[in-house]
């Protein structure tokens, strides 16, 4: 879905009243969970975390607009940022742009990335951990799609990634801005850096609704993460790439 076709059909209040009536998800997927819970309710509050451009492969852009969200969407990567989601936001109403990374302290911090392309591909992979983008490099995905662009990068990871010094926020600072502890979604995409990330949200006193998360190493550090949200009140389902947890009061039959 291109942006100006999804953004025209945001804006269409018909296509809004049929979707949350009739509108067909996979049943225990990803997507079908968050029609459920949004369909039922009004004035959902959320925040998404490595957004990129804000609309490919995103699992929220379209309840976005189907449904009027509000929340907080964060990208680090200032051309990103810049050229491609504040096109993706422009005139949408409630919505507020955070051009920082999450981190477990504030301060600068470099982010690496390719540095050879800035197709959506690359721009997704960017990582606070450098040798991620090394083990990376070689795998099909990537090979695949530096062929297909036609692209020559240098076999040396000082040329092929980059850096960029990036500012971060700890979820307490971003919370303390916010000055709500009402959250319908907390939404994280950040390259393997997910369950170290979510690990520093303030869980004993915030718990959102909604916790959808990229599944990456299934490790013990995993599978610890696991642990605590089910001890903080959540079920965790698993789907493809990706995971929900479910706050169960708030999915009660």
């Amino acid at each position: 879905m291109n942006q100006r076709f999804a953004s025209a059909v945001g804006r269409t209040r018909l296509y809004q009243l049929y979707n949350r009536a009739f509108g067909r998800f996979g049943h225990r997927t990803i997507a079908g969970f968050i029609h459920e819970y949004s369909r039922t309710r009004r004035d959902i509050f959320f925040i998404q975390v490595g957004a990129n451009d804000g609309i490919t492969w995103d699992p929220l852009y379209f309840f976005i607009r189907r449904d009027r969200w509000r929340g907080v969407v964060i990208e680090p990567q200032h051309e990103v940022f810049e050229t491609k989601l504040k096109a993706t936001y422009r005139n949408v109403p409630g919505i507020q742009l955070m051009n920082v990374a999450v981190d477990a302290a504030d301060g600068p911090r470099p982010l690496y990335k390719y540095s050879f392309t800035s197709s959506r591909w690359a721009t997704g992979a960017a990582s606070f951990d450098r040798n991620m983008l090394i083990d990376a490099f070689r795998t099909n995905y990537v090979q695949d799609n530096i062929r297909r662009e036609h692209l020559t990068p240098s076999d040396d990871p000082g040329e092929y990634i980059t850096s960029e010094l990036v500012e971060c926020m700890s979820f307490e600072t971003i919370l303390g801005g916010l000055k709500r502890d009402a959250i319908d979604f907390l939404v994280t995409d950040v390259e393997g850096q997910d369950v170290r990330i979510l690990n520093t949200f303030p869980f004993e006193r915030i718990r959102p609704a909604n916790i959808v998360f990229e599944l990456s190493h299934r490790d013990a550090a995993f599978n610890a993460f696991l642990t605590k949200l089910s001890a903080y009140g959540y079920d965790i389902f698993l789907s493809q790439g990706d995971a929900i947890a479910l706050r169960r009061d708030t999915h009660a039959a």
